[in-house]
């Protein structure tokens, strides 16, 4: 994307619908304490990247003036709390396609966030 509001879009349309598909990356893990620490820590230093990087899109959006975020941190968190919780009510019978979802996601998504 050229500006933070398009790059904003893309990862949360990507993302929602990696989220939608069958391997559903970023699914809450029951358990995650009891995985041995190398593993949780993988994770969680995956997680904390994916963060930061939706957090540099935030940045680039208020910078560029496409973007009104208060708390860049708070909006990163709540869009992965969002693609998180999608398998958990997603069925795979859902008569609305993976992209189609990404649409209304990032619509639903993005508008509150457009300046």
């Amino acid at each position: 994307g050229a500006t933070g509001l398009e790059q904003t879009a893309i990862g949360v349309h990507l993302n929602t619908q990696a989220q939608a598909g069958p391997l559903a990356p970023l699914a809450p893990m029951a358990g995650l304490r009891g995985l041995p620490d190398k593993v949780r820590s993988d994770l969680n230093t995956r997680a904390e990247k994916i963060a930061r990087r939706y957090e540099a899109m935030g940045r680039r959006g208020v910078k560029d003036g496409t973007l009104a975020i208060d708390d860049l941190q708070a909006a990163a968190r709540a869009g992965a709390g969002l693609f998180a919780w999608i398998p958990k009510w997603r069925r795979d019978n859902d008569p609305l396609a993976a992209r189609r979802l990404g649409d209304e996601v990032t619509r639903l998504y993005v508008r509150g966030l457009a300046a």
